[in-house]
């Protein structure tokens, strides 16, 4: 028996430490889960205040000035309100001039300016120059000048009468038209006048006033 209980014995055993075996492969530590680190939270700066950049008023704007019409060409060229008379009206009142003042104008295509209303545009002008002693004295051409543009048909305005010592300026219209008379003098060079004291305190011969006559006539440019 003993050798029977020995033979049994040995598979017992065996079959008891794979048993044991097996029950300590099953009850083994567990693995270990290691807790993952808790990210630490990172503080997020708060944006900056808005600034308070008040919007741009007409006040802080420059104002840019308001545009003039520039002058126009000698060739009529431009963009203004007024352009030149007919051809045939310029030169009737080239010839009235010239009949009334005993001198032939120059005559040319300049800028105009209407210093009442200012606007401005291209007129047909008609210039002299002589001296006291061709055109007498200062009231009596401008008087004979205002008939000859009365007797062309132009009416005479008074908002354009300006006078100073040495010199007259006139308006007249008709229809869309109107001309500006300037007639103007200065005393000449060797006549010496003191510049502290008035013009007419100058005694001066009449051909020591040199005079300057420009009669420039514009229509509407819408006709």
């Amino acid at each position: 028996m003993k050798n029977l209980f020995g033979h049994l014995l040995v598979p017992g055993a065996l079959i008891l430490g794979l048993f044991i075996l097996l029950l300590l492969a099953s009850c083994g530590p567990a693995p270990m889960n290691t807790p993952l680190p808790t990210p630490t939270p990172t503080a997020t700066p708060p944006p900056p205040p808005p600034t308070n950049t008040p919007s741009p008023t007409a006040t802080d704007t420059p104002s840019l000035p308001t545009p003039e019409p520039g002058p126009e060409s000698a060739s009529g060229q431009g963009s203004g309100v007024f352009k030149p008379l007919a051809s045939s009206a310029c030169e009737a009142l080239a010839d009235a001039m010239a009949k009334a003042l005993g001198v032939k104008p120059v005559t040319s295509e300049e800028a105009f300016t209407d210093y009442i209303s200012g606007q401005s545009g291209t007129g047909c002008q008609a210039m002299v120059t002589g001296t006291g002693a061709d055109f007498g004295e200062l009231p009596a051409v401008a008087s004979k000048l205002q008939k000859m543009l009365e007797d062309q048909g132009w009416t005479y305005q008074m908002e354009y009468q300006a006078d100073g010592p040495a010199g007259t300026g006139m308006g007249f219209r008709k229809e869309t038209g109107l001309c500006l008379l300037s007639v103007n003098w200065q005393p000449s060079a060797d006549a010496n006048c003191p510049e502290d004291q008035p013009l007419a305190s100058c005694k001066l011969k009449p051909e020591q006033k040199l005079f300057t006559i420009a009669l420039n006539c514009a229509q509407s440019a819408a006709q």
